[in-house]
Parts: C-alpha cells; structure tokens; sequence
C-alpha cells in the first residue's frame, strides 16, 4: 500500500490500517478541519482500535498538544477515550497513533460534545 495506512474491508466492517513510514514507525496520522466549533466546553474524542503490539496514541487541537497516552495491546478490538476541554474555538484536530514493532487498527473514530 505504498506506506500509506489504508481502508481495509473484512468480516462486513470497514476499518483503517497503519502503514510503515519513512522513520520505520507503523503509523496512523489524521486531521481534521473544522468550520469553528465553538469553545468553552467539553469533548470526547473516542475509537475502537486492535493491535497485538502497544500503540502510543497523541491528539492536538488549535496547536494543543494533549498528552501521548500507551494504549494496551491485545487481540481483539479495544475502546479509548479521552475528554479534553477547549478554551477557544476548535478548528483543527489532528491524531497520530503509531508502533514500531507491526501494523494495527483503528475503526468508529468519534468525536461529540460532552454536557458540561
């Protein structure tokens, strides 16, 4: 797949695959860009990931760099989650998940307003 993490279909499910980058990292790396969500208030970022291999997971919002957190590894499909506030208006987040030792998943990447 070029290194480039890709869509794999399997069992009925759609599901995002890391790839091996240029620094040997099997790694996800995703953004988004918002049209301003408003600020002052509370986020779940959330998804279900697998992986046979520990996978460290870091998220930034608005050039905020939240904190790199191991997901533990396992078999079969894991839930994580993480609440962060935001002071401003949210107009980009960015994921990277990444391991070095071989590929793992990520699928239901979800992100809601929490009620304060």
């Amino acid at each position: 797949h070029g290194g480039r993490p890709f869509i794999q279909f399997n069992d009925g499910e759609y599901f995002l695959v890391s790839a091996q980058d240029s620094n040997q990292y099997y790694s996800i790396q995703l953004s988004k860009s918002f049209n301003e969500i408003p600020g002052r208030q509370l986020f779940e970022l959330s998804f279900n990931y697998r992986s046979i291999h520990n996978v460290s997971f870091e998220f930034s919002h608005n050039e905020l760099n939240g904190p790199v957190v191991s997901l533990p590894r396992g078999s079969n499909w894991q839930y994580h989650k993480a609440i962060f506030s935001m002071p401003k208006p949210l107009r980009l987040l960015y994921l990277y998940a990444a391991t070095t030792n071989g590929n793992f998943d990520i699928d239901n990447i979800r992100l809601r307003q929490v009620n304060n």
